[in-house]
């Protein structure tokens, strides 16, 4: 799954042990294997867009698309154990203001912990554990590594420098999306943009690049 692969490159900043270099070649080559070895990503047909017409580069409130991004999602696809404990933990952050804050509870951390276990058991996992140990990033033993991960990931901190309202963290801003007045910031999932496709919560307008979909206009209902 590719939220594995995304989870486990970013984790050299909270590992206090020495970091061997490695030259971003070695990464880049890394990081395409784990790709084919993920073995719970979308296959062929599972998941249907419609890109529609490019997007305006001048007025954002233009629509050039006036169907959904997803035309279709495989319920299957979403029912595999790491689809379905992210949408559970996704449904614990009904807060997306990033100025008010969002402290974490007990209910979110067990999600998020179960969210991580649930990870733990795919290759893409086993295969980027190793390869951070074998770079001096991460510890072998796997309740520190998930301490670690879970870290990384949920601390939450406060967005707006000079700010004491901790209302965002790596997950939430990666995974959910959160908006700072009207401007959105993250929101980067497919899964999570899809399911508010579903109940209206944002609006697809277009595209810049065929491969990075642009979003103008998000709701979070």
């Amino acid at each position: 799954m590719r939220i594995a692969i995304v989870a486990l490159a970013c984790l050299a900043s909270a590992f206090s042990a020495p970091i061997l270099a490695v030259d971003s070649d070695s990464v880049t080559a890394f990081l395409t294997q784990l790709a084919l070895n993920d073995e719970n990503r979308a296959k062929d047909g599972q998941v249907v867009v419609a890109y529609q017409d490019m997007a305006s580069h001048k007025n954002f409130d233009h629509d050039n698309a006036k169907n959904p991004l997803f035309t279709s999602v495989d319920l299957a696809l979403l029912a595999q154990p790491t689809y379905k404990s992210l949408k559970e933990l996704i449904a614990k952050f009904p807060q997306q203001d990033g100025n008010k804050a969002d402290p974490e509870t007990e209910e979110r951390k067990a999600a998020s912990l179960a969210f991580i276990d649930d990870l733990s058991k795919t290759t893409v996992f086993a295969k980027a554990w190793e390869y951070l140990q074998s770079v001096g990033v991460s510890s072998a033993d796997y309740d520190e590594f998930r301490t670690q991960l879970y870290t990384v990931w949920f601390s939450v901190f406060n967005r707006n420098s000079g700010s004491t309202v901790a209302g965002s963290s790596g997950f939430k801003g990666t995974f959910v999306g959160e908006f700072l007045k009207k401007e959105v910031v993250g929101l980067t999932n497919w899964i999570r943009f899809a399911l508010l496709e579903k109940v209206n919560g944002v609006d697809y307008h277009g595209w810049f690049e065929r491969q990075l979909v642009s979003i103008f206009k998000i709701h979070f209902l």
